[in-house]
């Protein structure tokens, strides 16, 4: 795992790399985080997710970051803003994973107040986007206590998922 870029109170955030795949496939195993992608293929979709998130990096100087807690070290999850085929220009993705054991701690929010900070900071992002599964009271909770607004119910992939959306320019 590399250095840490940034960090939040808790937490630091890394680059993900193709070494990092095994932390990835164990997230992905346990968390339903690629709900979207084939179950029986997780290293693969792993790989993918790495390639994927670094062409991110390097296009728009985002995207999703290995999460590590500061007093341990430990691998908790990911966190990030991604540009999905649902963003219009200017519209990036929060999305987040943390592995169950992390789970009731405040890490999701924490990570992804972090991540909206950032936005803020990048003059290419003027709208957050979040979307949810219908029954992920969790990740609901989590969106919340974050300036995010419920928009509407939409179809991805065939699940019907809750589509969350922030204006930045508000802010401003």
């Amino acid at each position: 795992m590399t250095e840490a870029l940034f960090d939040s109170e808790r937490l630091t955030f890394h680059q993900m790399q193709l070494s990092d795949i095994s932390l990835l496939e164990e997230l992905f195993r346990e968390s339903g985080a690629m709900l979207f992608y084939p179950p029986d293929k997780i290293r693969e979709n792993a790989e993918e997710w790495i390639r994927v998130i670094n062409t991110f990096y390097r296009k728009y100087d985002v995207g999703s970051w290995l999460l590590k807690t500061k007093n341990n070290g430990n691998f908790i999850g990911q966190c990030g803003l991604n540009k999905t085929p649902l963003c219009a220009e200017g519209t990036f993705e929060l999305g987040f994973s943390i592995l169950k054991r992390y789970w009731n701690k405040g890490y999701a929010t924490e990570a992804a107040q972090r991540c909206i900070r950032l936005a803020l900071k990048k003059n290419q992002i003027n709208t957050l986007i979040a979307t949810v599964e219908i029954n992920n009271v969790a990740s609901i909770r989590v969106l919340s206590k974050l300036p995010f607004t419920f928009t509407k119910m939409i179809d991805r992939a065939g699940q019907a998922v809750r589509l969350y959306q922030y204006d930045l320019q508000k802010e401003v």
